[in-house]
């Protein structure tokens, strides 16, 4: 189990360094933090859940079909599901449409239904929800098929979209260009300045991520607080990133301008330990967050933090 899961996580989590440091940054905080090489027994476990087709074996075969020479394999592997065959069972678990699943704040992936996704963004556990094809209607990102992602102007017309190549028609809302090409200023998919370079008013291509454009330098820069910082919606400019804390941290509100409203501002501090009360707030990413780790996921459920599982949604997982 943990040579399985070193390896795969090795292969993942260094091409995540290499191709988006600031996520790693903000999740992790290092490449060891997210390889997790001493994770416990009951962590390790947590990647064989009820419903999964998974095993030490076919985890370490997954390991070794992934190639990632380029940042556009990285992206494709880990931002739009384009999976090789031999990780089939990563993703896609035997659970029928309706049954009990771990759902968002379940460890690094959801392998519980047939379907490969688990309709759970209210909380810990959801329901295994129908394969989604492009122009379905959508609720979560994870949602859509492969090659793909769930957006729109309005949560009523959340649709799953396909990303768009270079050329395509982009506005960085409902049209959207693959995580590694920018929507330019004419309204189409292009490469990225290789030189980091942006219009404000466009703002940066979405991976690396989170990364602003700075007005003064027209640079792209890494949208992260350190530890008492500010953190937040710093800016109201309608292209730009909230501002995150650094791993380990969590942004608390100084000025909480309501739901949806964007201008929630705050600083860093530690992120809360399991028992303590939590608030989680859509609009500002990360504040009152709790602590969590690489395979096991924390939440704020009934405002406490809580570590859970997929057993505790739908069952001890099998031996595996």
């Amino acid at each position: 189990m943990r040579a399985a899961s070193v390896a795969y996580l090795t292969k993942v989590c260094t091409a995540f360094q290499k191709c988006d440091p600031p996520a790693l940054l903000i999740y992790w905080g290092s490449l060891d933090a997210c390889i997790d090489a001493d994770a416990s027994v009951a962590d390790l476990a947590s990647w064989y859940p009820h419903g999964s087709q998974l095993n030490p074996a076919g985890l370490q075969k997954c390991a070794d079909a992934l190639t990632f020479d380029t940042c556009e394999d990285y992206f494709r592997y880990a931002n739009e599901a384009e999976i090789p065959p031999k990780c089939h069972d990563v993703n896609y678990g035997t659970l029928p449409t309706g049954a009990t699943c771990a759902g968002f704040w379940d460890g690094v992936f959801s392998n519980q239904c047939l379907s490969g996704h688990c309709d759970g963004i209210n909380g810990p556990c959801g329901q295994c929800a129908p394969e989604l094809h492009l122009g379905d209607h959508c609720v979560a990102p994870t949602d859509c098929p492969p090659g793909s992602l769930c957006t729109g102007s309005t949560q009523a017309t959340l649709t799953c979209v396909a990303y768009g190549d270079v050329g395509a028609a982009c506005d960085n809302v409902t049209l959207l260009c693959h995580p590694w090409l920018a929507c330019g200023a004419d309204g189409k998919c292009a490469e990225p300045p290789a030189d980091g370079s942006c219009d404000p008013a466009v703002g940066c291509n979405y991976a690396p991520w989170p990364r602003n454009c700075d007005s003064n330098t027209r640079q792209c820069v890494d949208a992260i607080a350190q530890p008492g910082e500010a953190c937040g919606w710093l800016t109201k400019s309608p292209v730009d990133n909230p501002v995150y804390c650094v791993a380990g941290y969590t942004c608390a509100l100084d000025d909480d301008a309501g739901p949806g409203a964007r201008l929630g501002v705050g600083h860093c501090i530690p992120m809360l330990s399991e028992g303590q009360s939590c608030d989680y707030s859509e609009y500002v990413p990360l504040q009152n967050a709790c602590t969590f780790t690489p395979l096991r996921g924390d939440g704020c459920t009934n405002g406490k933090c809580q570590a859970f599982g997929a057993a505790v949604c739908s069952g001890a997982p099998p031996p595996p």
